[in-house]
């Protein structure tokens, strides 16, 4: 579910994953239903399918992501390992940076996104840095908390 706020434009728009048909079905403009090719998702849940990778430096993969009614392949390259420094403290990382695909109306191919994800077993997404047409997006991880846990 995306609520929309930019300026003046207002938009709430939805979209519904069937995998197993492979379709998608969502409100962009009126009800409608995209076909889909298998294992497409959208920006946000592609994070965690990152994280469920083997991530090593040079490593490259392709995914799909549904955005704006339309399937883009995506590729990813495993770039360097570096320390991150955010508010949450400081994480050993390795970046990730998506091959942006489109000229929709945000993104565009010359657009630069790089992810840095902790460099264990959690992949833990501590910073997203964006470079697009509009301007440039920065998130940072604030704060998180371990559990220990044992499974039976």
């Amino acid at each position: 579910e995306e609520h929309l706020s930019e300026g003046r434009y207002r938009d709430k728009r939805w979209v519904l994953f069937d995998h197993v048909y492979k379709r998608v079905y969502t409100n962009k403009k009126g009800y409608e239903k995209v076909d889909i090719p298998r294992f497409t998702n959208d920006i946000l849940s592609m994070i965690y399918i990152i994280r469920s990778q083997k991530l090593t430096p040079g490593k490259v993969f392709h995914l799909n992501c549904f955005l704006h009614k339309k399937v883009y392949p995506i590729k990813f390259k495993c770039t360097k390992i570096k320390k991150v420094k955010v508010k949450a403290g400081e994480f050993l990382c390795i970046g990730v940076e998506p091959g942006m695909v489109g000229n929709g109306r945000n993104f565009s191919w010359k657009d630069k996104l790089l992810i840095w994800f902790s460099y264990d077993k959690y992949y833990i997404p501590v910073k997203i840095k964006a470079k697009i047409k509009i301007g440039s997006l920065i998130g940072k991880l604030i704060y998180y908390k371990k559990y220990l846990y044992s499974v039976p």
